[in-house]
């Protein structure tokens, strides 16, 4: 109840500033988000077909993938969920 439903808005917010390093409560779309998908579809499209300099991805809220990395598209993201994960950012 009341949860946000359109994110492209807070997605585009999110890329105005132009981050190297990009810090959300949720993964993107189809990223360690589960067998359930609770990733944000608008997020994944911003971070694989928009331009911008994110190099990392930083995330939690999807439980089951937490503790996770991946790196996809020269991201790295990293799903910390109940969990502390150490990562190197040249």
């Amino acid at each position: 109840m009341g949860e946000c439903r359109d994110f492209a808005p807070l997605v585009a917010r999110a890329f105005e500033p132009n981050p190297d390093i990009l810090v959300t409560h949720a993964p993107p779309g189809g990223v360690l988000d589960g067998w359930e998908g609770y990733g944000i579809p608008a997020l994944a499209s911003a971070l694989f077909y928009q331009g911008h300099k994110i190099t990392h991805h930083l995330f939690g809220h999807e439980h089951s993938c937490g503790g996770k990395m991946v790196v996809k598209g020269g991201i790295t993201f990293s799903n910390a969920a109940c969990h502390l994960n150490i990562i190197e950012v040249p």
